[in-house]
């Protein structure tokens, strides 16, 4: 086009197509019970993102982003671990789930007397036992059995420092300690010799809080011709009852003999029976007693917890009558261990107590 002299040149401009906004990736961290998560770094977005009080991020990204966000905090681990965006074309709202922190439960036992080890739960653990637990959790925690054995006896359950019961639950909100306390037993054995001059009340093995008292009393058979001499073994003494103080384990044997000359027919055994072994605790030797009214097979043995059978004593057949045999254990360890005698049709077992 000619104008005014000159020529100009029509130009043609081409609109330049829509800008896009930019787009908005949000969410929310919460706890599997729903709190809010505060603080929580979301890496991988263009600025520096935290989740706010109410477990809330917000952040801007270009059109067509391509990145991967993904939420960081000490101590937790999140669903989804991370979210990949390619060409991302549109505004997004992403929540995670935080599981964590750890928390650490302590579980301790004291025993009285005190710094004793003793087993804890059927994983049998030693004391002290340190669970790791998801915060907000529950778990539960327990004693194996009312009753532990350790290194100086048998020791009772008295009571959680938390004051739940034996088996319980608690919640892992934060560190914390919880002690069970046990209390310390002596086994106090009694027992008769010989076992056809009488009988003793109570008898066999007694467990009892240490310090604690009791009161035995002997049961001479006069009918037989028997009558009570006196006690021996942990406590020396004529008097019937006796009153026995348990600060230590012990072993009491009530001891009869006939009080004239009598017609041994009248003592004849009129039932089986096995006794309890004295002394009991023992170390290295007791003596089992025990009664049979016919003639008959007995087989006397001994066996571990375990159940295996660690001496035989007696395996034979054998006239009436009343019996003893002598168990040595001087190759054997500290623990309780179990004999049988069998007679005829006759089975009976007792505990025996070895203590080195």
């Amino acid at each position: 086009m000619y104008i005014g002299g000159m020529f100009l040149r029509k130009i043609s401009v081409k609109k330049n197509s829509k800008r896009q906004k930019p787009l908005s990736l949000s969410g929310y961290v919460r706890k599997p019970k729903g709190a809010s998560m505060e603080g929580v770094l979301m890496g991988g977005l263009p600025d520096t993102t935290y989740t706010d009080s109410t477990g809330f991020h917000k952040d801007t990204v270009s059109y067509s982003w391509n990145g991967r966000v993904r939420p960081s905090k000490g101590g937790f681990s999140f669903t989804p671990a991370t979210t990949s965006y390619s060409q991302w074309s549109a505004d997004t709202v992403t929540n995670y789930l935080g599981n964590g922190p750890l928390v650490n439960i302590h579980v301790n036992v004291v025993t009285a007397p005190a710094g004793l080890s003793v087993v804890l739960d059927d994983s049998l653990r030693v004391s002290p036992v340190v669970i790791h637990a998801l915060e907000g959790s529950s778990l539960t925690i327990a004693t194996d059995s009312i009753h532990l054995f350790g290194s100086g006896g048998r020791y009772r359950w008295l009571s959680w420092s938390d004051q739940g019961a034996r088996t319980h639950a608690v919640n892992a909100t934060k560190d914390t300690a919880f002690t069970a306390a046990f209390v310390g037993e002596n086994l106090l054995s009694v027992s008769s010799s010989p076992i056809q001059g009488g009988s003793t009340h109570p008898s066999g093995d007694l467990w009892h809080l240490t310090n604690a008292v009791d009161t035995i009393s002997a049961r001479p058979y006069p009918k037989l011709g028997y009558h009570f001499v006196g006690w021996e073994g942990d406590v020396a003494d004529g008097a019937n009852p006796i009153v026995v103080t348990m600060d230590r384990p012990k072993s009491i044997v009530a001891r009869f003999a006939l009080a004239t000359s009598v017609d041994r027919k009248e003592g004849a055994v009129r039932e089986f029976s096995l006794g309890q072994s004295y002394p009991n605790p023992f170390n290295p030797s007791a003596t089992i007693e025990y009664a049979i009214p016919v003639r008959c097979h007995v087989v006397l043995e001994v066996f571990d917890l375990l159940g295996h059978r660690i001496a035989l004593l007696i395996d034979e057949s054998q006239e009436a009558g009343y019996k003893s045999v002598r168990f040595d254990a001087n190759v054997f360890a500290t623990g309780v261990y179990i004999y049988r005698l069998r007679a005829g049709e006759f089975v009976q077992t007792r505990k025996l107590l070895l203590m080195k």
